[in-house]
């Protein structure tokens, strides 16, 4: 992983732009940490925030910042083919989003951990697959304004 080249808009912001090789595309997700925690306590539970059509992650804005404050790791990605990540003309099929997912969740944890899985509207449809899909890497999974 890499961090990003950042906007004047984006640096005034309380989160970190980056992206990485997933899935065979390059993704950009929008990632927040908690305030340092006691060396005594295990690190940050990661939540990861999957948002709908048309929208992208910024529509997580304001949960980001709640949900770091409440010491958590937030990650929102830029689902496949919305806003900086890339636009691949194929790969749009639930398997080939379900697989982005799952490789994201995999890059960003250790083996032993699992992440919340947030998602609304069309990112409520690829969370559910996700941990229908890949169970031993959501802790607990949320599903809103999903049809």
């Amino acid at each position: 992983m890499r961090s990003r080249n950042t906007t004047a808009s984006q640096q005034s912001t309380p989160w970190l732009h980056r992206e990485g090789l997933i899935n065979g595309i390059r993704l950009h997700w929008v990632e927040a940490r908690p305030r340092p925690r006691s060396p005594k306590l295990k690190a940050a539970p990661l939540v990861l925030l999957l948002h709908g059509f048309p929208v992208f992650w910024y529509s997580w804005r304001h949960q980001i910042t709640a949900l770091a404050l409440a010491g958590y790791r937030v990650v929102a990605p830029d689902l496949r083919g919305f806003n900086l990540t890339e636009k691949p003309t194929t790969g749009y099929d639930l398997n080939t989003l379900t697989q982005d997912i799952a490789e994201l969740i995999a890059t960003l944890t250790t083996d032993t951990e699992k992440a919340f899985l947030v998602g609304q509207d069309w990112g409520g449809v690829i969370a559910f697959a996700v941990a229908a899909r890949f169970p031993e890497l959501v802790h607990k999974l949320v599903v809103m304004d999903s049809n």
